[in-house]
């Protein structure tokens, strides 16, 4: 079944600059508050923040991480007054570093089952929309309409390894005789340059980050959006079960719904999508 959405996004990317960076009272506090908040506050917490590059929402500073998901996670530390610390990891190692309590939490997680025994979920804060890419000039080429055609004409389907993509996607991974329709890569950068190069037929990928990858690079000016659609979901923050309590994670999402109710967060972080 064709699963298509229209969408209403109310979210502004610019490359690499940051859309929190204007001081105003329901922005999220800047670096300096924050450390301020920190330093004065006796009973700090802290958690170990696992992620990975992911432009625009997660990318490598000079000194520290970037990008408009390490601003959300400031902000709820501060909130919080708690510090995050940050430790990156190709995805596949942050979920193991999550089951076996070497990091505490990590963003942009779907909350499913197999994750359930070792991980804890926040509650969510967007919904995640992903969009079929393919190499421009190559839709005439395909002519299918649903996930179901898109397989059994034998698309291949690049695919970040240790990522969820849906149930209609996971249906097709979890079955050996289309098992050749997906190849994994460790890194989302490594996806894309494997569309470029022609070793895979798309990637169903955020718009955000395909914008940014248009805009920085290039090369992918030849990439261009296909009309098939999946919402996958919600995405939570996800926790170690091993190194974060019930508590701290109630803590968390109190943190949570005080930054929601923010002009802030309602421009950059929330989308609604229309069936």
């Amino acid at each position: 079944m064709t699963i298509c959405f229209r969408f209403l996004l109310v979210f502004i990317t610019v490359a690499t600059i940051s859309p929190f960076g204007t001081a105003k009272a329901d922005s999220p506090p800047s670096d300096l508050i924050v450390e301020k908040r920190l330093k004065t506050n006796t009973s700090l917490c802290r958690l170990r923040f696992a992620w990975t590059d992911w432009p625009p929402y997660l990318v490598s500073g000079e000194q520290a991480p970037e990008g408009i998901q390490i601003d959300l996670i400031n902000w709820i530390g501060a909130e919080m007054n708690c510090e995050i610390i940050y430790r990156k990891l190709k995805w596949a190692e942050s979920l193991d570093a999550i089951e076996n309590g070497t990091v505490d939490v990590l963003g942009r997680a779907s909350k499913i089952a197999s994750r359930e025994s070792f991980a804890l979920f926040s509650n969510p804060y967007r919904q995640d929309l992903l969009i079929l890419t393919i190499r421009k000039g190559e839709g005439r080429k395909y002519q299918f309409g649903n996930i179901d055609q898109m397989f059994d004409r034998g698309f291949k389907l690049g695919i970040l390894k240790g990522g969820y993509f849906g149930k209609e996607i996971e249906k097709y991974r979890s079955k050996p005789e289309f098992a050749d329709n997906f190849v994994e890569f460790e890194l989302e950068s490594e996806i894309l340059l494997a569309l470029n190069n022609k070793e895979i037929d798309g990637i169903f990928e955020s718009p955000f980050t395909i914008d940014h990858a248009v805009m920085a690079n290039p090369l992918y000016n030849n990439f261009q959006e296909y009309p098939l659609e999946i919402l996958i979901g919600e995405s939570h923050f996800m926790f170690s079960k091993k190194t974060v309590s019930e508590h701290t994670l109630a803590q968390f999402n109190q943190a949570l719904a005080r930054v929601k109710q923010s002009d802030a967060y309602r421009q950059h972080w929330f989308w609604s999508t229309i069936k």
